[in-house]
Order: structure tokens, then C-alpha cells, then sequence
């Protein structure tokens, strides 16, 4: 790829990631209370569990759809061997699942732990088979971004919530569809599936036999690492909230740290929208070895990222208070605080994302883990001097501390690697 598509790629990419941030959360926050409105709060945490589900794909896609960015990315004339590999191995781990939660119900272990006037049974297979159309969706996911379609992705994601908005709307409404409540999430997945698929076939390269072991184990092989990452990446920020609710605060402290993360996230996902697209360029065997334009690109897009995250911590010292107020104003002066620290402590991470995808894209899966490892490694060795040696009760401090130099770190790391590299090259 040469400079200009890589700029005008990302450069599409930003724009669809932030319409879909922007029209997300003014959607979320425009339906959320005319839905809870109408079904009732029971219903919606109903449906909310259903979608729990869904969101298990996070770490029960074995870092799937990322090993098919990098496989495809090193050799994509035979993206359809990798993509049917990928299909094969998300069977098997819904027949995984699908024999835990059969075994669940045969040792009396409610997966919900509660009900109500709503068959359980109907709820546990809707959150099953919503489980299996996200793993899939997620799948097709990485399949379009290795093919630099990251705005097909994001035009989907925000179609998704559009969709699921107004179905729960109209069924909400309409009592008579009220069976149809739950099912939501299921049809959302579906449409957006089939969707996913027909954009998805043009792009395929190889042939499009049936998949073969040998395609699921060389899948298997890569995404292992991913999913190392993954898991760590997803664990962090609940056993965060255990040690806060168990060693420091209780729910006070616990709510203003979830309402402070979410802010933070969604920041984030805003600053991600430029490092999103970046894992499927380092991947490519065009850009692959080549480490000044590694650098030049992964540089470039951090330099932009670092500018933005300047100018939204700004923006939150400027306007944070009155957005806290309005959020609760018991515990405004709190929230503020907090979440002022977080996006300068987590938000910093967004700013080392491009160099962390660019060690990615080159292969050093392992190394990616042992930097991202820094962080509750760096997280819970403070929690545990605070605890027994210093006195010092700020755990959401440490957390965004913990955070903020590991992304250093990672920055760090990546200018080593680069350097050590080129001399090797120009040893050789």
C-alpha cells in the first residue's frame, strides 16, 4: 500500500468510527429511558442478560478475528481458507458451550440465577444462539478489516444498535409482540450477519471448499496468543471493581469508578477510531520489514491520537464539572476527579495503540502480552503496597498509574525493536 491509500484508508475509517461513537451513545441516551419506560426495569435486565451473552465473544472467540487480520494480512490468496478455518473453530466452541450449558442444567445450575413470568429455558436459547451469531459476526469482523473494510464494520456496528433500538421499541409498544422482547438481540445479530456475509463474499480468494481440520488447527495456533491478550485486556477492569468494593470504598466508590470508566471508554473508542484499522496495514506483506515505514505510519498516527487526547482531556478539565452534575450531583466533585484521572491515565493507552499494533502486525504476539501483562501486574503490586505497606486509599489512582506506564512502555519498547532492526538490516 502506498502512503496515500494507508492515509486515505485510515482517514475513512476515523470518519465511520466516530459517526458510529457519536450516533450510538446519542441513541443509548435518547431510547434507554423510553425502553426501560416501557418494559419495565425486570425486562430489560432480562434482555440485557441475554446480550451478557453476546458479549462473552470478547474472550470466548480465542482471539480469532484478530489472528484472521494477521493471517490474511501475510498471505491473502487464500483468505478463504483462513476464514472457513475461523468458521470451524467457532463451531467447535459452540459445541463446547453448548456441552457446559446442557451440563449446567443436568447438575440444577441456573445459567440466569433468576426469572420471571418469561419461560427460562426460551431465555437460555435465545442467549445461546445470540452467543453464536456474535462469535460468527465478530469472525466476519476481522475478515472485512483484513480486507482494510473497516467502514463496512463500523457502518454495521452502528446498524446493529440502531436496529436493535427499534425493534425493542416497536415490541415494547405493541403488546401483543411482547414474546418478541428477548428475541431482539437474536434478530439484530441475524440481519446483521447476513449483511456481513454478503459483503464478505466478493472478497474471498482460494477456494471455498468446506473447511478442513488443518485450516482450523493453523487458526487455532495463531489466535491462542491473541486470546492471551484478550483475557487480560478483559479481566482487568472487574477484578478492579472486586478489589475496590472488597478493600476500599464499598458501592460508592464502586459506582463513580464504573460511571468514571464508562466516560473514559467511550472516549477511547473515539481515539481507537484511528488505531482500529492500523493492525491489517502492519500486517500486510507489503509493509511487513519494512521498518521506516513502520515507523513512519505507527508514528504519524500516534502523533494525531496524542494531539486529539490532549485536546479532549482539556475539553473535560473545561466542561467535566457540569457534565458530573448532571450525572449526580451527591457525588459530582468525585466523578470529576476520577474520571479527569482516568482518561489521563487509560485515556494514554489510545496514544501507544498504533505502536502496539505495528509489534503486532510484525509477528511478536508474545512480547504484546508480557507489555500488556505490565498492567495488572504494575496495578495489583501497588494495590497490595497500599494495602500492607503505605497508606494510601486511591485505587482508581493506581489503576490509571498502572496504565499510563504500560503505554509508555510500549512506546518505548517499539522505538528498541525498530532501531535494533534496521541495524540488524543494515549489518546484513
Amino acid at each position: 500500500m502506498k502512503n496515500e491509500e494507508i492515509k486515505t484508508y485510515i482517514l475513512k475509517a476515523f470518519k465511520t468510527g466516530t459517526i458510529k461513537t457519536i450516533v450510538v451513545s446519542c441513541l443509548t441516551i435518547i431510547s434507554l429511558p423510553i425502553i426501560i419506560n416501557k418494559i419495565g426495569m425486570e425486562n430489560y435486565g432480562l434482555i440485557s442478560l441475554v446480550m451478557i451473552f453476546g458479549g462473552a465473544t470478547g474472550v470466548l472467540d480465542l482471539g480469532v478475528p484478530k489472528a484472521i487480520v494477521y493471517m490474511i494480512g501475510k498471505n491473502n490468496t487464500q483468505s478463504s481458507k483462513v476464514l472457513f478455518g475461523a468458521i470451524g473453530l467457532n463451531l467447535i466452541i459452540c459445541l463446547v458451550c453448548g456441552g457446559v450449558l446442557i451440563l449446567c442444567r443436568e447438575i440444577g445450575v441456573n445459567p440466569f440465577g433468576f426469572t420471571n413470568e418469561f419461560d427460562s429455558d426460551l431465555l437460555e436459547l435465545y442467549a445461546f444462539l445470540y452467543f453464536i451469531l456474535m462469535l460468527h459476526i465478530s469472525t466476519y469482523y476481522g475478515f472485512l478489516e483484513a480486507h482494510f473494510r473497516v467502514d463496512i464494520v463500523n457502518l454495521a456496528q452502528m446498524s446493529s444498535s440502531i436496529l436493535l433500538t427499534l425493534l425493542l421499541l416497536f415490541f415494547s409498544i405493541f403488546e401483543t409482540f411482547n414474546a418478541f422482547l428477548f428475541l431482539s438481540p437474536v434478530i439484530t445479530s441475524l440481519i446483521i450477519l447476513t449483511y456481513l456475509v454478503f459483503k464478505s463474499n466478493p472478497l474471498l480468494k482460494g477456494s471455498v471448499l468446506p473447511f478442513k481440520m488443518k485450516d482450523v488447527k493453523s487458526v487455532f495456533n495463531v489466535s491462542i496468543g491473541f486470546f492471551n491478550i484478550g483475557v487480560i485486556n478483559t479481566a482487568v477492569i472487574p477484578i478492579n471493581k472486586y478489589v475496590i468494593s472488597s478493600f476500599y470504598g464499598g458501592a460508592a466508590m464502586l459506582g463513580v469508578f464504573d460511571i468514571a470508566m464508562k466516560v473514559t471508554m467511550l472516549a477511547i473508542s473515539f481515539l481507537n477510531s484511528i488505531s482500529q484499522p492500523l493492525l491489517a496495514v502492519f500486517s500486510s506483506a507489503e509493509i511487513n520489514g519494512n521498518f521506516n515505514r513502520i515507523r513512519q505510519i505507527a508514528s504519524k498516527s500516534a502523533v494525531t491520537v496524542f494531539i486529539l487526547y490532549i485536546l479532549g482531556l482539556c475539553s473535560f478539565i473545561l466542561f467535566g464539572e457540569y457534565l458530573c452534575k448532571i450525572i449526580d450531583d451527591n457525588h459530582d466533585g468525585d466523578l470529576f476527579r476520577y474520571t479527569m484521572i482516568l482518561i489521563a491515565g487509560v485515556g494514554f493507552m489510545s496514544v501507544s495503540e498504533p505502536f502496539y499494533r505495528a509489534l503486532l502486525g510484525q509477528g511478536m504476539i508474545k512480547v504484546s502480552f508480557y507489555l500488556k501483562a505490565l498492567v495488572p501486574i504494575l496495578n495489583f503490586t501497588l494495590i497490595f503496597l497500599t494495602l500492607y505497606i503505605v497508606d494510601y486509599d486511591e485505587p482508581i489512582v493506581l489503576y490509571a498509574l498502572s496504565t499510563f506506564i504500560s503505554s509508555l512502555t510500549i512506546i518505548i519498547y517499539f522505538y528498541i525493536y525498530i532501531n535494533r532492526m534496521k541495524r540488524g538490516n543494515n549489518c546484513q
